[in-house]
């Protein structure tokens, strides 16, 4: 016996040491909440009218699309009248689609997905809280409470060890509200009344008992495919005017179930403003428009603390066939990097898949970027963020661009008081000149001192290191202008603006390097704008895809993932939303975003707020390097504890037999 339980630990940990290193390489970057991205842009001065029209499978990022599943449909159709930045009635659509998830009739809902708790007459929809599957399991000891969304807990109380059942309570926010008997194998069910049928007959939650466990030492029970909905329901009317001021919805009951949602009336418009955000439809779509209203776009804004997936673009990766996946700034800021403000940011991914065998072939991947002038400073978009072009006279010397304020960002520092930027570094003002109007300041990195120095005010501040080997401090770190110089009767304090600093950090770009990521060829050209290439090197390299697996490639800044089935994948970005009060820890290279603005996209509509200079119109609401040949990533964790706890069990079991 105590052999077997021997082998049984083994088994366990050897089955830890194999998985664990294949699971996913995505880089997850750390961002504070609330984190904002542009999901699609278009000029608003070219012709006459822009159009945005968007699907699920087209910009998953701001409709909802089930990668698993392949469901999700979604259509926002939107043109933009340039002339006077409107959108008028007859230029703006929002469809939907009811569809069929196993048994449960779901439609996508403004940018999440809903069960149709009943569409006869009035529509009666509800939020999907929790949608685990089979494979989804979790461990509950007797007395253990596991608690879900909107304060629901779930907890074991006891089990009856010979019948194989096992008693559990569910309550909301302490308070019980079903307490039951279920067997193994069985279902638990809690039903509420939500389509005001005054019959408690709509499941908010189910999950099935898969063991009842009684141990020497510990009761517990393994429950799997729990599903929750929202007990806040959502009332969709036909000809429904009030839901969204300056909107009518019109619902159709037939076959598929559809909502349409259309401006009401003739002389209404969605009036958009330059420099601002619009939110649309209660604050589910949100329209920006930069400071000189030429560049507009649909922004997401998430809130929710955790990890999220932001698909850029979804395909069909079915049998018999390639599927196209061409990603460019514009089209792709959620991924690709694209500055608003300026229009800036030219970069392209171009990825085909073979189908048959789920790989991505020498020749079907191309990624490629070109320089950009902003200002006085050559730039180039790098791998989905903004970098400055420290030298490109043969090697090619990138900085990243850590901050980027303008005239209208603005500080006031105090004598003595000290501004914290990106990797340490710090702006102090130590002395003012009261008569002179000129400042003495200190930039320290660490706490460690790089420069001291009077400026002048309306001057520039400037520290510069090298950053491109030729043993001269002559590329600008940070800078700054000094706005204003005050003396005060207790304060002495300066203004400054347009600070920008770039990264100590450099990257160096090599023409024809192939050690930079193994298994890619970078071709650099120094012509003006300057490009750099990159594509897979050897014709026997390609990048393998794996069924329900993430391949990470290019220092793993873009990652690939497909469902279980490998029917369906997307380029992803995956990022996690900490609180206001987490600082984000630095992402696998070494950076961090702060700031969190326009830059890389969510599967879920966000609550954006209005922004400055927000116009009112319908539905504003005043209330490491990876080889090509990389294998994708096996869904790793939930093997391993699902493997693990019924080891586990045979271990426990055993143990009670003795």
């Amino acid at each position: 016996m105590k052999n077997l339980k021997t082998i049984i630990s083994f088994m366990v940990l050897t089955m830890l040491i194999t998985v664990l290193p294949a699971l996913s390489t995505a880089e997850i970057e750390q961002v504070s909440a609330p984190y904002e991205f542009l999901a699609y842009v278009n000029d608003l001065d070219a012709n006459e009218y822009a159009d945005f029209y968007l699907t699920s499978e087209t910009y998953p990022s701001i409709l909802y699309y089930d990668l698993d599943d392949g469901l999700g449909a979604e259509i926002l159709d939107i043109t933009v009248s340039n002339d006077d930045l409107e959108i008028a009635k007859g230029n703006f659509t929002y469809n939907t689609t009811t569809y069929m998830d196993g048994s449960n009739e779901m439609v996508a809902w403004l940018g999440k997905a809903y069960s149709v708790v009943s569409n006869n007459g009035d529509w009666y929809l509800s939020e999907l809280l929790v949608d685990d599957d089979d494979d989804d399991t979790h461990l509950l000891e007797v007395g253990e409470t596991m608690t879900l969304e909107e304060g629901l807990s779930i907890t074991p109380v006891e089990i009856d060890v010979d019948g194989g059942e096992a008693w559990v309570t569910v309550t909301i926010d302490g308070e019980e509200k079903k307490s039951s008997v279920v067997e193994e194998k069985g279902k638990f069910e809690y039903k509420e009344d939500l389509n005001d049928s005054n019959k408690d007959n709509n499941v908010v939650l189910s999950f099935y008992v898969e063991t009842v466990f009684a141990g020497m030492n510990t009761n517990l029970i393994k429950i799997n495919t729990t599903r929750q909905i929202s007990s806040d329901i959502v009332v969709v009317e036909d000809g429904d005017k009030d839901l969204f001021d300056g909107f009518i919805i019109k619902t159709y009951d037939t076959g598929l179930g559809q909502i349409e949602i259309k401006i009401d009336r003739s002389d209404d418009e969605i009036n958009l403003k330059k420099d601002g955000i619009v939110s649309i439809l209660g604050d589910r779509f949100n329209f920006m428009t930069n400071e000189d209203g030429d560049i507009g776009g649909l922004v997401v804004k998430i809130t929710e603390p955790g990890v999220h997936e932001i698909f850029a673009d979804v395909g069909e990766l079915t049998a018999g066939g390639y599927e196209p996946f061409y990603l460019t700034s514009k089209k792709n800021p959620s991924i690709l990097y694209y500055d608003l403000d300026d229009g800036l940011g030219a970069e392209t991914l171009d990825i085909t898949v073979s189908n048959d065998d789920l790989e991505i072939a020498k020749g079907n991947f191309t990624y490629n970027t070109t320089t950009y002038m902003d200002g006085s400073n050559e730039m180039v978009a790098w791998l989905g963020k903004a970098y400055s072009v420290v030298s490109n006279n043969g090697d090619w010397y990138l900085s990243e661009l850590l901050v980027d304020d303008d005239d209208d960002d603005t500080h006031l520092l105090e004598v003595g008081e000290t501004m914290t930027l990106e990797e340490g570094l710090s702006i102090t003002p130590v002395e003012i000149d009261v008569d002179g109007g000129e400042a003495w300041v200190t930039v320290t990195i660490d706490g460690e001192e790089k420069k001291s120095s009077v400026v002048e005010e309306k001057g520039k501040f400037e520290y510069k290191e090298d950053l491109n080997d030729s043993n001269k401090d002559n590329n600008v770190v940070l800078s700054f202008y000094v706005e204003t110089v005050f003396a005060g009767m207790n304060t002495n304090l300066i203004k400054i603006n347009t600070t920008r600093q770039i990264s100590s950090d450099v990257v160096v770009v090599e023409d024809g390097d192939k050690d930079l990521f193994d298994g890619f060829l970078i071709k650099t050209y120094d012509t003006d704008p300057g490009k750099i290439e990159i594509k897979i090197d050897g014709s026997d390299d390609e990048i393998n895809i794996k069924k329900d697996g993430t391949v990470s490639f290019l220092g793993d800044r873009f990652n690939f993932k497909t469902n279980e089935d490998g029917e369906i994948g997307g380029v992803v970005k995956v990022v996690e939303i900490v609180t206001g009060n987490e600082t984000p820890e630095p992402t696998p290279d070494g950076t961090v975003d702060p700031n969190a603005t326009v830059d890389p996209n969510a599967t879920a509509g966000p609550d954006v707020t209005e922004g400055p200079d927000v116009t009112e119109g319908p539905g504003v609401d005043e209330t490491a390097d990876e080889t090509p040949v990389e294998t994708a990533t096996e869904p790793g964790f939930e093997a391993v504890f699902a493997i693990a706890g019924i080891l586990a069990v045979a271990y426990l079991v055993l143990r009670k037999r003795e």
